[in-house]
């Protein structure tokens, strides 16, 4: 292998500059990992983070459970899990910022906090059946496969029924037709689930009900753009200009030229 990488030093204008420094030496408890495939997301504030999949090439002192030639993926602030059998780098790394940001609006005690699939003391299993939901897109799968919701209602563009129909979405609301188009009864239960004292805010609010069925756990819906690192500018600004809908830009920095 290799004894040097390149890294991003700065950028410049809409190119970054590169500069070659000898490979990283993993201490105790880390892992030195060749990265294959990296998921762009959005930044909040003035922080970026993104979603890694790539190779353990070696260990540091006292690290358990991996060993060298892992498949794993990652996210800056959470620990490294292997690759499940049958999924590529390409696919993990578009998981990690999706799946926590879902797992803690619906499992966290500031979110909705049901009972988590991991929990010691309570089995979710069964106990949110015929129950109905209403979610965003990356909650689907969380709330159909680890907690047994049924029907699971999430509102979409009518561009991504499809879509959203394998991931086992049951009705689709479309989030761009008008309010007069809502029936009465819609807009009462709309108020009905609000607490004392609470409010509700809408934007392109509107009812529009399909009946769908899928199964299947899948992957995030994904594109990988070309040129490496180089391809990430190009990604960074779709994000900012939201030209990415219901799926996640993926690069290899190994194509870097």
């Amino acid at each position: 292998m290799s004894k040097k990488a390149r890294i991003v030093a700065q950028c410049v204008g809409h190119e970054f500059v590169f500069k070659t420094i000898e490979i990283y030496k993993p201490g105790p408890g880390e892992l030195l990992v060749k990265i294959k495939a990296t998921g762009l997301n959005p930044s909040i504030g003035r922080f970026r983070r993104y979603d890694i999949a790539g190779d353990v090439v070696e260990l540091g002192e006292g690290v358990e459970g991996f060993t060298k030639g892992d498949k794993v993926f990652f996210q800056g602030e959470f620990n490294n899990r292997n690759i499940p059998e049958g999924w590529s780098y390409d696919q993990v790394a578009t998981i990690p910022l999706t799946l926590i940001t879902a797992w803690r609006g619906m499992y966290n005690k500031l979110g909705f906090d049901l009972t988590s699939p991991t929990s010691l003391n309570d089995s979710p299993k069964g106990k949110y059946a015929n129950m109905p939901i209403l979610i965003s897109e990356a909650q689907v799968q969380l709330v159909k496969w680890f907690s047994g919701f049924a029907p699971i209602i999430t509102t979409s563009s009518l561009k991504h029924e499809s879509y959203l129909k394998s991931l086992g979405a049951t009705h689709l609301i479309d989030r761009y037709l008008p309010l007069p188009s809502l029936p009465s009864e819609a807009v009462q239960a709309g108020y009905d689930l609000l607490a004392n004292g609470g409010n509700i805010c809408t934007v392109y609010p509107g009812l529009k009900v399909k009946e769908t069925e899928g199964s299947g756990k899948k992957p995030n819906r994904l594109e990988v753009l070309p040129s490496g690192l180089h391809g990430a500018f190009e990604g960074l600004k779709r994000l900012e200009d939201d030209q990415v809908s219901a799926g996640k830009l993926i690069i290899h920095p190994d194509e870097t030229d």
